[in-house]
């Protein structure tokens, strides 16, 4: 997976804080979904700069922990929340034990995993029995006609994005 896109300037200045649709707004209403509560220990994962980790740990009271793959963006994340453990890895390896999660944040970023399958494998590994997954993702809705543009940079997670079926399954 690349991150390169997300590390760009120009890209960070057009994008804000929020390097997905919906923002916030979508992630509270995750939140609300999975029942948060004050204590659990939630993973978000391909965290970016860590605006997910930090609102659910401010808002809800949970133990976030952010886990990227940019060194870059955990070091951003790490400076402005140390309330939050920030880990720098893979989703297709994830360095947590098994069932060590109560609920898994995946915001745009399964359609960013190199092997999405594998990825959820791993998630599924580090969720508690009953366990959450709060997953929202792009998704083509008209998958015949493939990916908005072949000269997207890698990366971008409209590239790699699935119909709403795939995306499901």
């Amino acid at each position: 997976m690349s991150c390169m896109l997300y590390e760009q300037k120009r890209f960070r200045e057009a994008a804000g804080g929020e390097f997905r649709p919906g923002g916030l707004g979508l992630t509270q209403e995750l939140a609300t979904a999975c029942a948060l509560a004050p204590g659990e220990r939630v993973l978000d994962l391909g965290c970016g700069v860590g605006s997910t980790a930090s609102f659910l740990a401010a808002r809800y009271g949970v133990d976030a922990v952010g886990l990227d793959g940019s060194e870059a963006f955990i070091d951003e994340a790490r400076e402005r929340d140390h309330a939050v453990e920030w880990v720098l890895g893979r989703a297709d390896a994830l360095p947590f034990p098994d069932a060590s999660f109560a609920a898994v944040f995946c915001e745009c970023f399964l359609s960013l995993c190199d092997d999405p399958g594998h990825a959820l494998g791993e998630v599924r590994r580090v969720l508690a029995l009953g366990g959450r997954l709060a997953l929202s993702d792009m998704y083509l809705r008209d998958p015949g006609a493939g990916p908005p543009s072949p000269e997207l940079p890698a990366g971008s997670c409209l590239r790699a994005a699935l119909s709403l079926d795939e995306t499901r399954t």
